[in-house]
């Protein structure tokens, strides 16, 4: 009888594990690291057990990748920060090439249910990946499969999350958010006198100076996330002089061909597809040719309103496109990539009734950006501001990629205050 039941529990098993899906692995770690002690059991090949200590689950990825990303983990007396990758067998790291894909050279937990690998687990790098095995015996099989799924939906908390729950905490965040937001704006002024730098010493004309490093913030702005590095690198090699006579002698089909090298073919949506916002961009040159800065610049002087700027810069562009642009890229182009160029020439050329214009545009247009980073936050902090500024996206954005993206909560301008 007791051979029978080994056997049976065994057949149960392998039964289980074939019926079972990567999901329910990454159900059960949701649900494990929401419990109050968040030390999770888990062990080796071997047999031995490895508690590890969850200071942070990590963030549910729905992109290409890792299954969660940014953990932050104790195993065995050492703080780990990196991504965790689940699978059913430890062979599955080999089916699915995840040793030849860049996008897993940050993972540093590879947790499976049977670990059937003769082979070391390693990344594109040749690092070698901690494999743990989830431990049947200490959860039971039967915890994973009454999961509620709803766990993938809820976003992790952070320390922040349950300090903003205290009423006087509530009257600090908008200084704090827009603290951070004008260090993200300074960031961009920063690397916008970069450009400066580089192009005085080429150019003696201030115009031809300030096109080529307007040229460069745009490409960079025009690349969005994917390919911002790729669109800039591209402006560095191909200048602005170049990049015009081309257009003019008829040989775009030419520029299409020498970005090729510079971009990253990802999984997006057909209208952020790089060769369309590259179009988008031609069209922006072609229309303003020679004068891009100085057509720019009047176009801020002459109007009062940060909507009407807009309009007038989104009609450039969709004068001849047959790829429209929309409001929001527009808004975001305006003021992540012209403003900080325009700020430096008013700078430059000692213009302070223009630069504070366009330092009250800053701090006062309305929020317009919502990308997945400043939903994330919103759902991790769960405030409601007063006034909905653009300034405070930025402030979250800089909060989240300096110390939340991290896990550097003790650092954090926000949590240290809040934490007073």
């Amino acid at each position: 009888m007791k051979k029978v039941r080994k056997l049976w529990k065994f057949f149960h098993f392998y039964l289980y594990i074939i019926i079972m899906k990567e999901k329910d692995l990454v159900l059960l770690w949701k649900s494990l690291s929401m419990q109050k002690n968040k030390e999770i059991i888990l062990k080796t090949k071997d047999g031995k057990q490895i508690p590890v200590k969850v200071l942070f689950p990590g963030e549910f990825n729905i992109n290409e990748g890792p299954d969660f990303q940014n953990a932050k983990l104790i195993i065995q007396g050492k703080e780990i920060v990196g991504d965790i990758e689940f699978h059913i067998h430890s062979l599955d790291w080999f089916k699915h090439r995840h040793f030849e894909d860049e996008k897993y050279n940050r993972v540093v937990l590879h947790i499976v249910l049977s670990h059937n690998s003769k082979f070391r687990i390693e990344n594109k790098n040749k690092v070698r990946i901690n494999t743990l095995i989830i431990d049947k015996e200490h959860y039971g099989i039967e915890n994973i499969s009454n999961l509620n799924e709803n766990h993938l939906n809820i976003y992790t908390r952070l320390p922040c999350f349950y300090l903003l729950m205290r009423k006087s905490n509530k009257f600090r965040i908008p200084v704090i958010l827009q603290n951070a937001g004008k260090k993200n704006l300074l960031a961009k002024i920063k690397r916008t006198f970069q450009y400066y730098n580089k192009c005085i010493t080429k150019y003696n004309n201030i115009w031809e100076t300030f096109n080529q490093v307007l040229y460069l913030s745009l490409l960079r702005a025009f690349g969005y996330e994917k390919n911002k590095y790729g669109f800039e690198k591209y402006g560095k090699d191909i200048e602005y002089k170049e990049y015009v006579y081309l257009i003019k002698t008829g040989k775009e089909r030419k520029l299409y061909k020498m970005l090729k090298p510079y971009i990253i073919t990802c999984r997006t949506r057909p209208c952020n597809f790089p060769y369309i916002r590259f179009n988008q961009f031609l069209n922006l040159i072609k229309n303003t040719g020679n004068v891009l800065f100085k057509q720019i610049m009047k176009i801020f002087i002459c109007t009062k309103d940060f909507n009407q700027f807009a309009k007038k810069f989104q009609n450039i562009i969709n004068l001849t496109s047959t790829h429209k642009i929309g409001t929001q890229r527009v808004k975001i182009i305006l003021y992540n990539a012209i403003f900080p160029v325009l700020y430096l020439y008013f700078k430059v050329i000692h213009n302070y009734p223009e630069k504070n214009k366009l330092i009250t545009y800053w701090l006062q247009i309305k929020g317009f950006e919502n990308n997945h980073i400043i939903k994330k936050m919103h759902k991790l902090l769960n405030y409601n501001l007063p006034k909905n500024l653009e300034i405070y996206n930025q402030g979250l954005m800089y909060l989240y990629r300096k110390f939340c993206m991290h896990k550097k909560c003790e650092e954090c301008e926000l949590y240290k205050k809040l934490s007073e």
